[in-house]
């Protein structure tokens, strides 16, 4: 799919004026009538007003058994699988989706969403917030959630791990069998065998946050990689932070599919290997646009602190009005290592590289190599954490147009001067 057909899906800045999970955007619908408002934020997703009434979950208790006479989470999806009432959950019939309410709930037995005969093809699980809506495994199953062949929404909810009951490796969601999974306003944290894993599927991560999770081989915030030889996971990362993630190789993210990113930061993750703390690309397609990937770490081995491309494939690799600075590596290559263009890529925009030294083949499509000046990640607004652009960065007013979001990472109107800023954040006085 061509850049622009893939900036117009996901910016979502049609004359609709929803977002991708369909839900409304406040700024974009103002900006397309040119009144864009500066602080402008896009609803969660799922909105379970627009179709049948959900069912309501009503307490934290997983157990079946002690809550007969209320609605669990457990017991709502067995609701909705069968299309039935159950226990205490109500509107079972026709329903598409699960409201959960504030509170910690636990999901230790797991929770797999599935194919079944009755089960919906398309269904939201809807909370009440990411900081009020815990789902916690307490490390005792893995994976929290698995979502198999269906097209499943998860938002405004967390997915965690604390307090591990088991030394096993876990893993927060796992998607495969072709399910089309949408994560929006959600936050994966805690998990020691990735916080997201992407097997067969196509998965959209829109104003989410993945931090603090890790693995002892690849992809600690997430990893893309199928198990069929045949099928190819596809992931968008939108409006959205990874962050504070490791593994021995791609802390951030290890890719074995295809990623695109678009006003997404990718900071503070670590490559205990040396190869790629930011993100590791193993297959042949990544694609990104005003994204900001700083301060990860490459150290032991050190190579693409930010981002590093295995030598071995054939990547197309595109860089559009993005940042790689402020990344270490123990070698010559601390931001990036490896092709960052290939020969027959049309696409040139304006990019802020702290080092081009580990670029093997694309060096000519490099128009900036300074200091971007970059805060570090941190509340700048918006739903998720970014890294400010402080004043007299060359990243403001230097990006070249092409088709994009008419908003930064935080949902803030861009451009603010006369040109849009390079990476995720739109710098304002």
């Amino acid at each position: 799919m061509g850049w622009v057909a893939i900036a117009a899906i996901l910016a979502g800045c049609g004359s609709s004026g929803e977002s991708p999970t369909g839900a409304s955007v406040t700024a974009i619908a103002s900006a397309d009538a040119g009144g864009c408002t500066p602080t402008g934020q896009p609803e969660a997703g799922g909105d379970a007003s627009a179709g049948p009434p959900p069912i309501v979950v009503d307490t934290v208790d997983s157990e079946i058994g002690p809550v007969q006479g209320a609605c669990s989470l457990d017991m709502a999806v067995t609701a909705l699988e069968r299309q039935a009432d159950y226990g205490g959950c109500r509107n079972a019939r026709g329903a598409t989706s699960i409201s959960i309410p504030g509170g910690t709930f636990d999901i230790s037995s797991g929770l797999t969403l599935g194919l079944s005969a009755a089960m919906p093809t398309a269904i939201s699980l809807i909370g009440h917030g990411a900081d009020m809506t815990i789902l916690d495994t307490n490390g005792s199953v893995s994976p929290g959630v698995e979502i198999d062949g269906l097209t499943v929404t998860l938002s405004q909810l967390t997915v965690r791990e604390t307090a591990p009951l088991t030394t096993a490796a876990t893993t927060g969601i796992r998607l495969d069998q072709n399910a089309l999974a949408t994560l929006d306003h959600v936050r994966v944290t805690g998990f020691t065998d990735s916080g997201v894993w992407n097997a067969n599927a196509t998965l959209t991560v829109m104003a989410s946050t993945i931090d603090g999770n890790s693995n002892s081989r690849f992809g600690g915030g997430l990893y893309q990689a199928a198990q069929d030889a045949t099928a190819t996971p596809t992931t968008f990362i939108n409006y959205s932070t990874i962050s504070g993630n490791s593994a021995v190789l791609g802390g951030g993210i290890y890719n074995l599919g295809y990623l695109n990113l678009m006003y997404s930061t990718i900071a503070g993750n670590t490559a205990t290997g040396g190869k790629g703390g930011g993100i590791y690309m193993k297959n042949d397609y990544l694609e990104t646009a005003h994204c900001t990937v700083a301060f990860n770490d490459a150290t032991y081995g050190g190579l693409g602190g930010g981002v590093y491309v295995d030598p071995s494939i054939q990547a197309n690799v595109h860089i559009n009005s993005s940042i790689i600075a402020h990344n270490t590596a123990s070698s010559a290559a601390p931001d990036y290592s490896g092709l960052l263009r290939d020969p027959y890529t049309q696409l040139y925009d304006a990019d802020v590289l702290g080092s081009a030294a580990g670029v093997t083949t694309g060096k000519a499509f490099i128009d900036i190599v300074k200091d971007p000046l970059l805060g570090v990640l941190s509340d700048n607004g918006g739903p998720t954490q970014t890294c400010a652009l402080l004043a007299k960065s060359p990243a403001i007013d230097a990006s070249r147009p092409f088709p994009r979001s008419l908003m930064d990472q935080r949902f803030y109107c861009a451009p603010y001067g006369s040109k849009a800023d390079v990476g995720a954040f739109e710098w304002r006085p």
